[in-house]
């Protein structure tokens, strides 16, 4: 069974899942009891101060009954169940809720072996940086493997695959400031050679393969 500590771990704290955890440590239930216990349970949370909390620390505006947030299949209600008491004066909505102990968690997609350590590959910050798909159409994710990326970075190759996708031509790295386009491959994608010899497919990969004579020094794209 995961514990309390294992889920904010694995969402992250700055998730919104990781948020309503923060708010919930910090609530007095009607019971006197106070954030998530050992079994994944709290008492019962009065809906409303639930609301103004998750408004006045992170600005989150709600759909007038909490609903929003404490789904039992999104969310926070994929690692907690959630139960949900009407309040007879608070009209169409819910007065109550609590935590009634973990869920049983599927296996995720990506396996913590995905997780990869080291600055961003690109501009070598160190803050904010994410597992990234080599291949860039997000298919055989695990055979091509991943790459650290900043969230920056991750996002304007994001934006790059997109234009590949729809277009089915491929990054030119010279736009960037690199000598060569396409360290292998055609200015078409093809299915059978994929995204290898592409700049965003592997950055590192990418630059070791330069014609050395050719190289430009470069610490950022």
């Amino acid at each position: 069974m995961k514990t309390r500590n294992d889920i904010y771990n694995a969402v992250r704290p700055n998730t919104k899942v990781g948020q309503i955890m923060n708010i919930l440590d910090q609530m007095e239930a009607d019971d006197g009891a106070t954030g998530i216990d050992a079994t994944g349970s709290t008492g019962w949370i009065n809906l409303q101060k639930f609301d103004e909390l998750l408004f006045l620390k992170y600005g989150w505006k709600t759909s007038g009954n909490g609903n929003t947030h404490i789904q039992n299949d999104r969310g926070l209600g994929t690692y907690f169940h959630i139960e949900k008491d009407r309040d007879a004066n608070r009209a169409g909505g819910f007065g109550y809720f609590r935590l009634a102990g973990y869920k049983p968690q599927r296996q995720t997609k990506h396996k913590a072996t995905t997780k990869v350590d080291g600055p961003c590959a690109v501009c070598g910050s160190a803050s904010n940086v994410q597992s990234d798909h080599k291949n860039g159409r997000h298919t055989q994710g695990e055979q091509h493997g991943y790459q650290p990326l900043c969230a920056a970075c991750n996002a304007r190759k994001r934006s790059v695959c997109k234009v590949c996708t729809a277009t089915g031509r491929r990054f030119d790295a010279t736009t960037i400031g690199y000598p060569e386009t396409w360290t292998s491959g055609t200015e078409n994608y093809n299915p059978k050679h994929g995204c290898a010899g592409c700049y965003w497919f592997d950055i590192a990969d990418f630059r070791s393969n330069l014609i050395p004579a050719r190289v430009l020094i470069k610490t950022a794209a």
